[in-house]
């Protein structure tokens, strides 16, 4: 069997690192996530001018289109789980409008595993105008999020960007509320487009002689030149269908 732990130890500037450590069966301990918890007076950033990314995130996308693409690739979403409402997309932005479905509701979480779950799904929207320019994509990495203040039932996601190699692409999250304070943000959650790799043509089955086929072929060219070579027909002209006699043999 596996087990995991997570270790808490102090940092510097009288932050708290925490580790979360798996191994199986005495096997070498893994690291799986690593973290830093801060003072609750850690400066928030800017506020998101929300006026502006909407007059710049111009093209509309429809919620049901999203989920509707999100099955057809195999992840159904239940109703907790979709709280996009709107999305609008630019080439490198998007800004997304989240509202907690009723089902989902709770007052006691800090950071809402559904609104954190719909701004990642927000990133689909990068990809709507790029179809056949990949395959899947998919996460490998997430570099930072920090929890500035709690989430809300109703919160604006805007997503950014950054091209950091080929085949990679790196997105940053920022959750603000009604009037663009922020609440979380996440940088660097790192996606892997997979190559496309194009099916295996079918092919047909080769069509293959037997021995006892090319055996029977050989004896019917034998017979056919020796009765012409026997009766002088042309070998075109002789039918082994027919009885000797047509040829002038008893």
């Amino acid at each position: 069997g596996s087990a995991a732990r997570s270790q808490m130890q102090a940092g510097e500037h009288g932050m708290t690192d925490m580790r979360r450590l798996t191994h199986a069966d005495g096997e070498t301990e893994h690291k799986r996530a690593a973290g830093t918890l801060l003072d609750a007076g850690a400066e928030r950033p800017a506020d998101l001018d929300l006026a502006m990314l909407r007059q710049h995130c111009a093209q509309t996308l429809d919620r049901d289109w999203l989920y509707a693409t999100y099955e057809s690739l195999g992840l159904a979403y239940g109703p907790a789980f979709r709280a996009v409402e709107t999305l609008s997309v630019s080439k490198d932005q998007v800004l997304a409008h989240l509202v907690l479905p009723s089902t989902a509701q709770d007052p006691d979480l800090a950071l809402h595993p559904s609104l954190l779950d719909a701004a990642f799904h927000a990133v689909l929207g990068l990809y709507h105008a790029r179809t056949g320019s990949g395959g899947a994509a998919l996460p490998v990495a997430l570099d930072e999020l920090i929890v500035y203040a709690p989430t809300t039932d109703q919160m604006w996601v805007h997503l950014l960007e950054r091209r950091v190699g080929e085949g990679l692409r790196k997105i940053d999250l920022s959750l603000a509320d009604a009037q663009g304070q922020v609440s979380v943000t996440v940088r660097g959650f790192t996606l892997r487009t997979l190559p496309t790799v194009p099916p295996t043509p079918i092919r047909k089955p080769e069509t293959t002689v037997s021995s006892a086929s090319a055996d029977s072929d050989q004896v019917a060219d034998y017979f056919r030149n020796l009765v012409a070579r026997e009766t002088g027909v042309p070998l075109a002209e002789i039918d082994l269908h027919a009885p000797l006699e047509d040829y002038g043999i008893d």
